[in-house]
């Protein structure tokens, strides 16, 4: 499963539609699989994760550990009244004991240890993957604000352009000053909106090395195609890989952890003994003689009953909760391919019908308005029907590449090359 969840699954594969044929070239942004190295070999949440099972490791040798031996003394007959008064005649046992414990206690509890261990080992491959998806939706973050400052430029530069357009009809007498004002607010709207892209930009930035456990940002900008979209796959393709999905993997984990704690339950039933010797030494002409000691708990049986039902109760509770998790994912999975479908097709009618169309119509417009046909206020709402149109292409290519990593996380992220999907 951990070969399943590491970079090349979400460097190579997460996001191989995002990559630009430029990314590849000398002197480019950031690229997305150089994010994912970094934060494999730099987030302070995955640096924990040896640390974490170095200490689980050593819990499986602790439970495997069996009873110690006990070395005793005990003395008899001192500092009492009448013949026993004062060290005259004292008796002294050195004993020599330990407890069996019988069942293979210590085998059980080793084992437990070990289903614990892989638990922790599947919980941080969840854990890993969340980490990865959450640097690749940063990256994707990043590449849309780059484009939405790409596309603040272009209104700015297109507003300025409607206000020159007003001037020279203000100053040959063809429209009222009024009209120059307003184009001027425009112009004035469209500097604030680009002063504040470009804010969020520079703090998109700093969140993606974060990632990485960077304070300053070492890159200027990432390098990222998002209106590169791969076709989807068929949603039955995806469902075959969602056992892939750690969190079903957990659920797995968690049902081996309660057959060992079955194991370990049942084993109670059996009653530990205890058997000791030694040596006593009487007091009286320095004689001596050996002694030996048996003990055993009475009702094991009865008292580990509780814990079977328990552990069995446990284990019987499992598969039903992973087939919930299961049929949870598996709707998820489909909500996500769907919209997933949705965000490609309608970002690719926008890109080669609609916007097209718009930018016919802003230029007819323009004409139009140089020519006195159209006033400025048929101007500016064609100005602002391609401007808003251009946003929904970036948003809805935006929303491919997010619902791509979320689709997946979900499958445990398989491997993507090229123009597969």
């Amino acid at each position: 499963m951990r070969n399943t969840i590491l970079m090349p699954l979400l460097g190579a594969g997460l996001l191989a539609a995002v990559m630009s044929a430029a990314a590849a070239e000398a002197g480019g942004g950031l690229r997305l699989e150089q994010v994912i190295g970094r934060v494999l070999a730099q987030n302070p949440q995955l640096q924990q994760f040896e640390t974490e099972a170095h200490a689980a490791g050593a819990r499986v040798r602790q439970a495997g550990q069996g009873t110690p031996y006990r070395l005793g003394l005990e003395v008899e007959n001192i500092l009492g009244t009448g013949p026993f008064e004062g060290l005259d005649t004292p008796e002294a046992t050195l004993s020599l004991s330990r407890v069996l414990e019988m069942g293979d206690k210590p085998g059980h509890r080793a084992e437990l240890a070990r289903a614990r261990l892989g638990l922790l080992r599947t919980e941080q491959d969840a854990r890993r993957l969340d980490v990865l998806a959450a640097a690749a939706r940063q990256f994707v973050r990043v590449a849309g604000l780059q484009q939405q400052l790409e596309l603040a430029r272009d209104e700015l530069e297109l507003v300025r352009a409607n206000r020159e357009s007003v001037r020279r009809r203000v100053e040959a007498g063809r429209s009222p000053d009024a009209d120059l004002a307003r184009a001027g607010i425009a112009v004035d709207r469209a500097e604030l909106a680009l002063a504040r892209v470009s804010s969020e930009l520079d703090s998109a930035r700093v969140g993606l090395a974060a990632q990485w456990a960077a304070i300053t940002p070492d890159f200027k900008r990432v390098e990222a195609d998002l209106f590169r979209l791969p076709e989807v796959g068929p949603f039955e393709r995806y469902t075959t890989q969602l056992e892939r999905n750690p969190d079903l993997a957990r659920f797995a984990s968690r049902a081996r952890l309660a057959e060992t704690r079955r194991r370990l339950a049942a084993a109670r039933a059996r009653p530990d003994v205890e058997f000791g010797g030694g040596v006593r030494y009487l007091g009286e002409g320095d004689e001596a003689a050996l002694m030996f000691s048996a003990s055993i708990p009475l009702g094991s049986r009865r008292r580990a009953a509780p814990h079977v039902d328990e552990a069995d109760a446990r284990v019987r509770l499992e598969p039903l909760q992973q087939e919930q998790q299961r049929l949870e994912l598996h709707a998820a999975l489909y909500a996500i391919h769907q919209r997933l479908q949705q965000a490609r097709t309608r970002t690719r009618r926008l890109r080669s019908e609609i916007l097209p169309a718009a930018e016919q119509v802003l230029a007819d417009y323009t004409r139009g308005y140089a020519q006195g046909r159209y006033s400025l206020l048929d101007l500016t709402q064609a100005r602002r029907t391609l401007l808003e149109l251009r946003r929904e292409a970036l948003a809805s290519a935006t929303d491919y590449h997010l619902s791509r990593i979320e689709l997946e996380r979900l499958i445990g992220a398989g491997p993507v090359t090229g123009d597969q999907p």
